[in-house]
């Protein structure tokens, strides 16, 4: 998607209009991601809708949305601290599996660099929520909405997708996987069998209260609290006392 969005830049517009119009550089990318999917669409007759979760998805959620005007995105938003929370188990389980394995990237799940990560993603949809063209196909929900009430969550966007709620939505350990032919990775670090057994619950929320140390725990909030205030996550009063103490001697 940076190449689709470097070339559609007004800029390269302009400099390479001899070579190829907005219009046509939008349909040759088009073709292409959308024949990414024609050995899916084969091998289920009558498809109608690809669903894809991958987090950082957000990064190219603006260019797939104009690149196709019937595409909509969910935007599920989560407590940054339970994020946080949910790296480090990832990390752990990573490590007892392959020790020192990996090393090198171990730092991307460091409560400094999600925190970041997740604050720029929360920049991110409110930019394309101030997009008029796209706006109208981004739907947003939380997570712990989700967990604490999947019907009455899900109901309304299933129903701007034109499907029908399923009762096993709600209840996904009632899902014989096998027998709608589900291909589940379980990996044992980003995946576990729990995971995919495990009924919708809100266990997971505000977990970073427990599990965090209390020096994360006030490094998260620290980097987070404008955010996390901003989608309506509490932060302690402390907290943001420090941050204005902060961003007052830094000038801001």
């Amino acid at each position: 998607m940076k190449l689709f969005a470097r070339m559609s830049s007004p800029q390269q517009l302009e400099r390479q209009k001899f070579y190829y119009s907005e219009e046509e550089v939008s349909d040759r990318f088009r073709e292409f991601y959308a024949s990414l999917f024609d050995g899916l669409a084969s091998r289920n007759p009558g498809l109608k809708y690809v669903s894809e979760k991958t987090p950082a998805n957000i990064a190219a959620a603006a260019d797939l949305l104009r690149l196709f005007p019937d595409a909509f995105y969910v935007n599920v938003m989560r407590d940054g601290r339970d994020v946080v929370l949910s790296h480090q188990k990832v990390l752990n389980r990573f490590k007892q599996q392959h020790g020192k394995k990996g090393k090198k990237w171990w730092f991307e799940y460091s409560v400094r660099d999600v925190s970041r990560k997740w604050n720029s993603d929360i920049e991110r949809y409110y930019e394309m929520m101030a997009s008029d063209s796209i706006s109208p196909r981004i739907m947003n929900v939380k997570y712990e909405e989700i967990v604490s009430h999947p019907e009455k969550v899900l109901k309304p966007i299933l129903e701007k997708l034109g499907l029908d709620f399923e009762p096993q939505l709600s209840k996904p350990e009632s899902v014989d996987k096998e027998q709608l032919g589900y291909n589940v990775n379980v990996d044992g670090v980003w995946y576990t069998d729990g995971m995919f057994d495990q009924s919708l619950n809100s266990l997971s929320v505000s977990g970073w209260q427990k599990n965090l140390s209390w020096p994360k725990r006030m490094l998260v909030n620290f980097m987070q609290c404008r955010n996390l205030q901003r989608v309506g996550y509490p932060v302690p009063p402390s907290v943001l006392r420090l941050r204005h103490i902060v961003d007052y001697l830094r000038g801001r």
